[in-house]
């Protein structure tokens, strides 16, 4: 067989099964993707070289020269290769696109239907080949375009190789360099001896092809070429990521790292490559990790387990460090990934929460009152120092025990009916006894409110207690000197009321003996004045309450004893009493008792003549104002037109404005032809409990 037909199928086989094993062990990754299509991009060209270097008529080696055409979407393809192998492919990728893979189309459109780039075929001793064009422009040109493609590739894998920290990154680099280079010299040496030579010479292209995919082929069973380096569709996803990621060969060599490791350790994207995995733990906290004997990583000493890392200026930061293995399809072992969560934020807040759970503790522990948490069998589980002092026990004693334990009977009825009220969520407020064991009896309010979780099942209890101990004592010693006040008031009352009754009795007797009728009707008068004074306080000392009186019981007893002192049947004389039901002080209801006496004896005296029928009305009434306004009228005998109470030198009318003035009150005549009394002050307030 031809020895460059032979060269050919080989560089075509070659490219091929290469093609189809970076394909299968990374067909996903972008990377290996555009490699294996280079490879069969590279693999057709040396394939439609070899058939038409053996081609057995004209028509047949045309048709395998224009097959062989599209050789320059290949040197396309390899640019495409190296700008993603290199991590330029998303900075240069519009530029490639639109120049490159479009002028690679216009190269071999021109190539198939045009004679300006290479000649048709002729038949040499080695086989069939292309001549070049007597005018050659576009032959330059478009040599002159594979040559810069050629460049770039080799000045992008250049500045690669020397930006590459990482040893084996660095071979990688430098077979793929040399790949290239080979292929390069070849084809530049054809186009040499093309220019200087009149003969043609055979295509080194495959030739090339062949040298550089075995080099490359070397590389890739000898260094795991292409291994470790990220995919590109996932380095987007990498960066976006909030945790450090760190790549590490099997050397403990770092590699690669994402960008978080930039913003959190203050590293570029790629100054740490090459650099030891070391570097970035404390020797105290690499030893953990680093096994000294093989120089291995002790993995269950790492994953899911706290260390601090080391920034670029030397900080020491807390991370969650996980490492794990990088293994290809074969199982291998090719590095390692170690991943890093910041725990900063998280120590800076548990930091907060720890400095508040002190302040709050520390504010529970010096409260005044007691502050507990039981669970729902009424189990302490927490109690402060005022809580453990209130049931006397030592410190710590408290928690463990039942709330019962320290109750009667009685008083855990109590706790367990107020528990059932907490189990249905609401709070409540209940006062019992417990025994101390160290005082004795004490009395505690406590105000409890129940513990739900997530699913408001009850859980158990929060309460505040107050010992009222001191309290319950106080109001004791106050409701007995109450008690004591009471009964000697009470007896007060019903002494000045005797006392009166001795004055009263002594006018009666006066008044038995009295000759003179006019000295007789002004001790009557006077008697009846005492009478109802005396009256007020005989309603007070029967009554419970000893400060003030109801004025609707009173003014009936003392309307009721008028009459009957007057000797005037109620047949006769008809009392009409309205009276809200309002209750008076003692300074309100004297005056008031000594004003109705005066008018009540003066319509006996002066408004019903003898056996005159006739009615009085005493009406009573308060308003919201607590303003109380007291009528009274009689249908007696009209006053003189010329009275002037104000004036009057009868006794019981300069009384009755004397007690009005006494009142506060304002007195008035508001029909004279009627004699209807009108007399408003205002209720002295009275304890609202003592009223009820």
């Amino acid at each position: 067989m031809n020895l460059w037909a032979l060269i050919s199928l080989t560089a075509a086989i070659t490219t091929f099964t290469v093609g189809i094993i970076s394909f299968k062990s990374e067909g996903e990754s972008p990377l290996f993707l555009i490699f294996t299509l280079m490879c069969f991009s590279f693999a057709l060209h040396s394939f439609a070289e070899y058939e038409f270097l053996l081609a057995e008529s004209y028509g047949r080696a045309k048709f395998w020269m224009a097959i062989g055409s599209l050789w320059a979407i290949s040197i396309s393809i390899s640019l495409h290769f190296i700008l993603i192998y290199t991590g330029k492919w998303k900075r240069f990728r519009n530029p490639v696109i639109l120049i490159t893979y479009f002028s690679a189309v216009v190269i071999a459109i021109l190539n198939l239907s045009t004679n300006l780039i290479t000649v048709w075929p002729v038949k040499m001793d080695y086989g069939w080949t292309y001549t070049i064009p007597e005018e050659a422009v576009f032959f330059y040109l478009v040599s002159f375009w594979a040559f810069i493609i050629a460049m770039v590739n080799m000045v992008l894998l250049f500045f690669h190789y020397r930006q590459a920290k990482d040893r084996a990154l660095k071979r990688q680099v430098l077979f793929i360099l040399i790949g290239s280079l080979v292929l390069i010299i070849l084809v530049i040496s054809l186009d040499f001896l093309s220019l200087v030579g009149d003969e043609n010479f055979p295509n080194l292209f495959s030739l090339g092809v062949l040298l550089s995919t075995l080099i490359i082929s070397y590389a890739i069973i000898k260094y795991r070429i292409f291994s470790i380096n990220l995919p590109e569709t996932i380095k987007h996803v990498l960066s976006s990521m909030s945790d450090v990621l760190v790549i590490v060969n099997t050397n403990g060599e770092i590699t690669g790292m994402n960008t978080v490791v930039a913003k959190r350790l203050g590293y570029s994207d790629t100054e740490l490559n090459g650099n030891m995995l070391a570097i970035l733990f404390p020797d105290s906290e690499w030893q953990k990790i680093n096994n000294e004997n093989d120089g291995s990583f002790n993995l269950n000493n790492v994953n899911g387990k706290e260390f601090e890392l080391i920034d670029k200026k030397g900080k020491r930061i807390p991370f969650l460090v996980s490492l794990s293995k990088i293994k290809n399809r074969r199982k291998m072992s090719e590095g390692f990934i170690l991943l890093g969560m910041d725990l900063s934020e998280r120590k800076e807040i548990e930091e907060e929460l720890r400095i508040s759970e002190g302040k709050y503790r520390t504010l529970v522990e010096n409260l005044s009152e007691g502050i507990v948490v039981v669970d729902k069998n009424e189990i302490f589980t927490f109690a402060n120092p005022k809580a453990e002092k209130i049931f006397g026990v030592d410190p710590g004693d408290l928690v463990g025990q039942n709330l019962e334990n320290f109750m009667d009977s009685k008083n855990s009825l109590i706790l367990r009916e107020q528990a059932k009220i907490r189990r249905q969520g609401l709070k409540e407020s209940y006062k019992v006894e417990i025994i101390n064991p160290v005082e004795g009896k004490h009395f505690i309010y406590i105000t409890a409110s129940p513990v739900l979780n997530k699913d408001g099942v009850f859980e158990g209890s929060f309460g505040v207690i107050r010992d009222i101990t001191e309290q319950i004592r106080a109001e004791k010693k106050i409701s007995t000197a109450l008690k004591e006040k009471e009964i000697l008031l009470k007896e007060i009352h019903h002494r000045v009321k005797n006392n009166l009754q001795i004055i009263a009795s002594m006018l009666n007797m006066q008044i038995r003996v009295m000759k003179d009728k006019e000295a007789s009707i002004l001790l009557k008068e006077s008697r009846g004045r005492i009478y109802s004074m005396s009256l007020i306080h005989e309603n007070l000392y029967q009554s419970d309450k000893i400060t003030f009186i109801e004025i609707k019981e009173y003014v009936n007893k003392l309307a009721a004893n008028l009459l009957h002192s007057f000797g005037i049947s109620s047949n006769k004389i008809s009392l009409k009493i309205d009276i809200n039901s309002i209750y008076l002080n003692i300074n309100q209801a004297i005056p008031i008792g000594l004003i109705l006496n005066e008018l009540i004896t003066n319509s006996f005296k002066y408004a019903f003549k003898p056996n005159m029928r006739g009615v009085i009305k005493i009406e009573i009434s308060i308003d919201k104002t607590e303003q109380i306004t007291l009528v009274y009228f009689d249908n007696g005998v009209p006053f003189s037109e010329n009275i002037d109470i104000t004036g009057s030198e009868t006794i019981g009318l300069r009384l009755i404005d004397t007690l009005a003035r006494q009142l506060n009150a304002s007195l008035d005549f508001p029909d004279r032809s009627d004699k209807s009394y009108i007399i408003k002050f205002f209720k002295q307030q009275i304890d609202r409990e003592m009223e009820k």
